[in-house]
């Protein structure tokens, strides 16, 4: 069901190199946690990957932005009252779908996603730094921006199950206006399958 795709993580001293946070994933929460010790975390005893589908449809607003269906979408939404012009959020985009994955129509996909007073409806502001690209699979990797990319299976990751993530992103945004309310949206989806978790 749609409420295993996600919780609340504290952590020391891990390879994602934060101590806490909220997590979203386009498989089961439980399924994030390492070692990284498979490659595309099937390892049931069945030998099925049937888990990877949580059940949840995709998300209009990603398919908008990659141009592509979305399927098993985790969302978290909330409203905030900002004290100043200006927010920043750190985030981490992981998936079980690197390196293998890499430049393939099956593009996991992260949006962070601001509304209100001076802004507009929507406005995507988890974006790769002087690039204006949404943060996927194909955007940042070994590959390409990869000084936001970590690669989380050589060495294998002891805490962390997937296979790469981002580091150093931040989600900002400015022109805010004081003392008024804002709607913040965190979005992620399986781009094109259902198959290989992200988070």
């Amino acid at each position: 069901a749609c409420d295993s795709t996600y919780g609340y993580y504290q952590s020391n001293a891990t390879e994602l190199g934060t101590s806490q946070g909220l997590l979203l994933t386009t498989g089961k929460a439980l399924y994030a946690v390492g070692p990284n010790n498979s490659i595309g975390n099937c390892s049931t005893s069945a030998g099925t990957c049937d888990y990877f589908d949580n059940d949840c449809p995709g998300s209009p607003l990603l398919n908008q932005a990659q141009d592509r269906t979305t399927y098993d979408a985790t969302q978290f939404e909330f409203d905030i009252i900002p004290q100043g012009d200006s927010l920043r959020f750190k985030y981490t985009f992981a998936s079980e779908e690197y390196n293998e994955w890499v430049n393939s129509q099956f593009n996991d996909v992260f949006g962070f996603y601001i509304s209100g007073p001076g802004i507009g409806t929507d406005v995507n502001i988890a974006l790769i730094p002087t690039t204006g690209q949404i943060v996927a699979i194909n955007t940042v990797n070994a590959l390409t921006n990869q000084a936001f990319y970590y690669n989380n299976q050589n060495p294998l990751g002891q805490f962390v199950q997937y296979d790469g993530f981002t580091r150093n992103l931040v989600a900002k945004v400015g022109g805010l206006l004081p003392c008024e309310t804002y709607r913040l949206k965190l979005v992620i989806a399986d781009g094109t399958d259902h198959v290989y978790d992200s988070g």
